[in-house]
Parts: C-alpha cells; sequence; structure tokens
C-alpha cells in the first residue's frame, strides 16, 4: 500500500497515475488505429475479391478496349435482338459488347454483380450471368457458350430436352419470385401472328444452352439481359406472384406443375389455387403458339419427305410449275387478278391493260420464269442461313430455324416486276408495282394452299414471314 503521509508522496502517487492512464489511452488509440488500418485493408481486400470474382479478367478487358479504340464496332457482326445494340466480335469470341452509354453501363454492370450474388448465396447451378466490365460506353461481357439465339432455335431447343431443363426452370421460378425480372415476355417478334395474342417469350434475354462441366453436361439459363432487374427482400404480394406465375408458364408451358410447385415454397397456396384455373389456360395458349411455331413446320418437313440431311430441299408440290398449273394454280392466280383488274375500288384496277386476254396470255408465258425466279430466291436465303449455323451437322432447331425465312417482300417484288415489264405493258408504273406485289403474294398464298409450305404471312409491307 502506498505511504500517502506526506503531500510529496501523494503527489509522485497521483502524477503516476495519470500518466499511466494518459499511456494506456494513448496504447488503446494507436490499438484502435491499427484495428482500423487493419479492417480498411480487409474491406478493400474483400471488395478486390468480389471485383476479381466478376470481372472478365485482365487479359480480355485489355484485348477489348484494344479493339474498341483501334477498330471501333461498325464493321462486327451483331446479335439480332435487343434495345442496345449488341456486338459479337469475331477477333475475340469470347466477349460480347453492348454499347449502352453512360451511366446506363455502370448501373448495368451493378444490377449483374447483385444478382451474381444472389445466385451465389442460393447455391443455383444452373442458372449464369455472365462476368463483366465496363470501357467507355460500352459494357463488356463474358460470352455464354450459347448455340441458338432465335426464337425459333430457343422454342425447340425446349421441346426437345424439356425433362433435363428442369433443375435450371426450378431455380429461374425462385429467382423471379424472390425479385423482379423484367422483359421476360412480349416484344416485336415475326411469330407473333401465331401467338393468338399472347405476350410470347424473350428467351433472347433468357436463353437455355447446355454447357460440359466435369465431364457431365449441364443445362443451364443464361440471364444475360437484367436491365429491369431489382433484388427482393420484401414479401411477395399476391400480384407479383400471378404476374411471375403467368409469366412462367408462357416461358415453361410444359413445367406447370414444377412452377406451382416453386410457387407453394412462399405459403401462398390459397393465392395460388385461385389462379390455377387461369393459368391452365394459360398453358394451353402457351402450348399451341409452340406447336404452330415449331411441332407443326417439323411435322410439315416429315411429311413432305424433307430429310435434315437435305436441307435445300422443298416439297414435292413445288416441284415444277407445270405440276402445280396442271393443279389449276395459275388459274387461281388469274381469277384474281382479273376480279382485281376490273374491281375500280381495287389497287388493281386497270393493271392488266387494254386487251386482258392478251396480258394473261404474255404472263402465263412469263409464269414459269416468275416462279423459278421466286423459289432461287428463297434457296439462296436458306443457303445463307446454314452458313452462319454453329453445328456441322446442322441441329434439328437450326435446321427449322434456317427454312423459317423472314424478309422484305420487295427482293421478289423488284425481280418479278422487271420480269413482268419484259411481256407486259403497264397503264403506268404504279399499277405494274402493284401487280408485281400481288402475283408475288397469290405465288405464295397458292404454294400454301396446296400444301408446298407450312405457313404463310404478309406481316407489314415490309416483312413476310414463310415456313418452307
Amino acid at each position: 500500500m502506498a505511504d500517502f503521509s506526506s503531500p510529496i508522496s501523494f503527489g509522485k502517487y497521483i502524477a503516476r497515475h495519470c500518466f499511466m492512464l494518459l499511456r494506456m489511452r494513448l496504447d488503446k488509440s494507436a490499438s484502435s488505429k491499427t484495428d482500423g488500418i487493419a479492417r480498411e485493408r480487409l474491406r478493400i481486400q474483400q471488395a478486390e475479391e468480389t471485383k476479381s470474382s466478376h470481372s472478365l479478367g485482365s487479359t480480355l478487358l485489355t484485348q477489348a478496349k484494344h479493339l474498341i479504340a483501334d477498330s471501333g464496332v461498325g464493321s462486327m457482326p451483331r446479335a439480332p435482338s435487343g434495345r442496345s445494340a449488341v456486338y459479337l466480335p469475331s477477333e475475340i469470341p469470347h466477349i460480347v459488347l453492348k454499347h449502352t452509354g453512360v451511366p446506363t453501363n455502370f448501373q448495368r454492370l451493378e444490377t449483374m454483380i447483385i444478382a451474381r450474388e444472389i445466385c451465389g448465396k442460393k447455391g443455383y447451378r444452373h442458372l449464369a450471368i455472365p462476368k463483366a466490365d465496363t470501357y467507355g460506353d460500352f459494357i463488356i461481357e463474358e460470352r455464354l457458350p450459347i448455340k441458338f439465339f432465335h426464337l425459333k432455335e430457343q422454342i425447340g431447343f425446349y421441346l426437345n430436352h424439356h425433362k433435363l431443363l428442369t433443375g435450371a426452370i426450378k431455380e429461374f421460378a425462385e429467382f423471379c419470385f424472390e425479385n423482379e425480372v423484367c422483359d421476360l415476355t412480349g416484344g416485336r417478334n415475326p411469330l407473333n401472328a401465331l401467338s393468338g395474342g399472347a405476350p410470347i417469350p424473350r428467351f433472347d434475354n433468357v436463353p437455355f444452352y447446355q454447357v460440359e462441366e466435369g465431364g457431365e453436361i449441364q443445362f443451364k439459363i443464361g440471364l444475360i439481359d437484367l436491365e429491369g432487374f431489382s433484388s427482393g427482400g420484401k414479401d411477395i404480394a399476391a400480384e407479383h406472384l400471378r404476374t411471375v406465375l403467368t409469366t412462367m408458364v408462357h416461358l415453361f408451358p410444359l413445367h406447370l406443375e414444377t412452377i406451382l410447385e416453386v410457387a407453394g415454397k412462399y405459403g401462398k397456396e390459397t393465392e395460388v389455387e385461385t389462379f390455377q384455373k387461369e393459368l391452365i389456360l394459360e398453358q394451353q395458349t402457351a402450348l399451341l403458339f409452340f406447336k404452330r411455331s415449331y411441332t407443326d413446320h417439323r411435322q410439315f418437313l416429315s411429311d413432305n419427305d424433307i430429310p435434315l440431311s437435305m436441307p435445300l430441299k422443298f416439297s414435292s408440290h413445288l416441284e415444277t410449275y407445270e405440276s402445280l398449273r396442271k393443279e389449276g394454280f395459275e388459274k387461281y392466280i388469274f381469277e384474281h387478278l382479273v376480279n382485281g383488274h376490273k374491281d375500280e375500288m381495287s389497287r388493281l384496277h386497270g393493271c392488266l391493260g387494254v386487251s386482258v386476254d392478251d396480258s394473261l396470255d404474255k404472263l402465263g408465258k412469263s409464269m414459269p420464269k416468275i416462279y423459278e425466279g421466286i423459289l432461287s430466291i428463297l434457296r439462296n436465303q436458306i443457303e445463307e442461313k446454314l452458313k452462319s449455323c454453329k453445328s456441322r451437322p446442322v441441329s434439328e432447331e437450326e435446321w427449322l430455324y434456317c427454312r423459317t425465312l423472314i424478309f422484305d417482300p420487295k427482293i421478289l417484288t423488284e425481280p418479278v416486276f422487271m420480269l413482268l415489264k419484259e411481256n407486259l405493258e403497264f397503264p403506268d408504273t404504279i399499277k405494274g408495282i402493284f401487280l408485281a406485289k400481288e402475283l408475288t403474294e397469290m405465288i405464295f398464298k397458292g404454294m400454301k394452299e396446296r400444301g408446298g409450305l407450312a405457313y404463310f404471312n404478309y406481316i407489314t409491307d415490309n416483312q413476310c414471314c414463310i415456313f418452307c
């Protein structure tokens, strides 16, 4: 015990005690600073690790930057759909360049990172979000090994592998129930006319694909456009549940039971039961669209003895113009033209000139050449599409896509007009153009009615769609 009998002894004790307290505070402050520095270093390390796990990697990123800076993107191949321009540089086949602009590219990168972290925490193995970085106006993404980009190919892939896709669909349904994911159905597509007014799948945003991992084939869904994504964290409202259920059924109509099973995990049995009858109707509509878009076309090729090994073959109904003429094909077309020629309200009024019989005689002599010219252009279209196919031999999905021709009718009507001009005298050029358009359309309608085409539709004045 300290001796405080003298004021000096007591003063020394107080001084020593104050010194010890000051030293303790200084030590504590130094320790706190050290801890703060350590925490900051850990935070930076974790941030770098997070960035690294979501980044393309320095090699690919450097290559992409040089490509954009040196060559630009003007001559690069582009993806067939999407709001932003999406480039697929052949020089670096492992990346995709999305020209989204600033700050959209930063926002989309942040969204992708959040979504990837959610998938990681949930342990999803069948959902894939590309790694990415930003540069200038671009977001530079890892290119997933997606073989099929077009709606028809994706529908075929789903129908042919639907049992193997169940794991991916379960994960994706859960992801959509717990978060907000937009642009999964709807939009413009040449196949809209076959949907019966129902929203069609946007498989360009969430495509299926398969990849080998660890010696096994895995079936996955690529989440390659998360522009409208926002993370969850709140109770699932009845309206959100209904929207997701309906969307899932339009995307995956063969998986209604699987989708309902996932929805049941959220304790909303009453709401799910309320929507069930409505969902069955939505399922039937979606299945009908898949049948019209894909299955009926496949059946048409089978019925017409057009095998995968002969991708350029046409139906025997279209083989020669003479066989069609004998079936009344020419008579059917000419009757329509004559009726239009006589009708004062028709755009064809007067198109056959002063002598109708003489014009029809000349037209009859030109028809084989016109017909063969149309078939030649269609065959060239198929051939060009076949060249872009990734599979060798061509897969069934690619084959049906290649025989689905969507084009501007001008590529046909312009050469038809030139052939007509050689042999017929029109009242004026406009009448000649109308005659060429009407004749081309009637030839397609005749082909369809005689079993030579699986489907034909003039969607707009500058877009025509046929399944051949």
